[in-house]
């Protein structure tokens, strides 16, 4: 894939997140641009040139102004790293963006950011010729933007994302000690968040947490990749399916995973054979029931 394809797909899913929770449908037709909903409907319909467009006659405002820097740096038809980047800086180091219109802030912190990360890890790789953003942002301490954003939203989508992006600061590090200091860091923020939600009524602590689904499965990867850590992987694995994950698929693998982690790599039966009946009662013609029914009967010494 190539660099532009990493960072498109690298940064997709965040620039459209504070987007996405301000609309209501979508499409082409859906709005003129002429509104600010209108100029969010294009943009997250992936129409740059029409959503630059639109936040030209919305710059006034923080939104507009998000809308159009984030197409500089996403629109690969018409980039202008420089232009985009300046402008997101420009609103992360805004403190009336920061108190008034936290979402902005944290979106153009988390791109700004994101984009400077990816490049910097492809240089690691590919040198100085792998580089496609001016120089003098070579040096931007994106570690310390993301731990920023995590501890100043950390209930929100994006704080969970910077914890995501802060792990890559440490996980695709060189530095000693980094691996250890990686988990210490996303370890500490979900026992902050544990914390905060222990405070509130039973009913309101599982939808606090909704939000840290995400770390918690990319902490399991991690710690089967960089430790083999299985007993770790499988706490935040059962903690992101206790929480709920709306993709099926996901949820199903992520089922299917825990029976077989404890079966496997715990030796935890009686907790294997707890999931894999959950697994057949939950998806009785997924395709991997036939395997699960054979697991069962193999404890059974069948």
């Amino acid at each position: 894939m190539t660099w532009s394809g990493l960072v498109k797909r690298a940064s997709w899913a965040l620039s459209a997140g504070m987007l996405l929770a301000v609309l209501v449908g979508c499409g082409e037709k859906a709005s003129s641009g002429k509104t600010v909903d209108g100029m969010l409907l294009l943009y997250q319909g992936g129409w740059y040139a029409q959503a630059r467009a639109a936040a030209l006659e919305h710059m006034d405002e923080p939104k507009g102004q998000l809308v159009y820097y984030l197409c500089r740096v996403f629109d690969f038809q018409n980039l202008n790293y420089e232009e985009g980047l300046d402008g997101l800086r420009k609103l992360y180091d805004d403190p009336a963006v920061r108190r008034n219109d936290v979402g902005v802030w944290a979106e153009a912190g988390l791109s700004y950011g994101r984009v400077i990360q990816v490049n910097q890890l492809r240089k690691l790789v590919e040198g100085d010729k792998g580089s496609q953003i001016p120089k003098k942002y070579d040096e931007v301490d994106v570690r310390a933007i993301f731990a920023d954003i995590m501890e100043a939203t950390p209930e929100t989508a994006q704080g969970t994302m910077a914890g995501i992006y802060l792990g890559e600061t440490y996980f695709r590090s060189d530095e000693p000690g980094a691996f250890d200091k990686g988990f210490k860091a996303l370890e500490a923020c979900l026992a902050g968040e544990e914390a905060a939600a222990a405070k509130l009524p039973e009913t309101d602590r599982k939808q606090r947490l909704l939000h840290t689904v995400p770390l918690h499965l990319y902490l399991d990867i991690q710690y089967v990749d960089l430790k083999g850590d299985y007993a770790g992987s499988f706490e935040h694995l059962k903690a992101a399916f206790d929480l709920g994950i709306v993709k099926e698929i996901l949820r199903r693998t992520t089922l299917f995973r825990m029976g077989r982690t404890c079966d496997i790599k715990l030796n935890r039966k009686r907790e294997a054979k707890r999931y894999y009946e959950q697994f057949l009662v939950e998806y009785p013609f997924a395709k991997r029931t036939p395997l699960v029914k054979r697991y069962l009967e193999e404890m059974k010494g069948k």
